[in-house]
């Protein structure tokens, strides 16, 4: 999907919150510039699924069903 439609997946507080982390997380960091580098965004491609993962904990209200929900995963 494109990155457009990748990123609307999240709210615009996921969104903010996961900008402000990258100041200070170099994992967030460099997923966030993966995504920016990227014109196609594969729900499937293992880097992707740990990235959103990764930030299960650390974005407020941002739980495993959350980064299912993202990733297209059905319970």
């Amino acid at each position: 999907m494109s990155r457009t439609r990748f990123l609307a997946r999240f709210t615009p507080a996921e969104l903010i919150a996961a900008r402000e982390l990258a100041k200070t997380d170099v994992v967030v960091d460099l997923f966030w510039m993966q995504l920016l580098a990227a014109d196609v965004i594969d729900l499937t491609y293992q880097p992707v699924i740990d990235g959103v993962r990764y930030l299960v904990g650390k974005l407020p209200g941002f739980d495993q069903a959350r980064a299912d929900a993202i990733l297209g995963v059905t319970p």
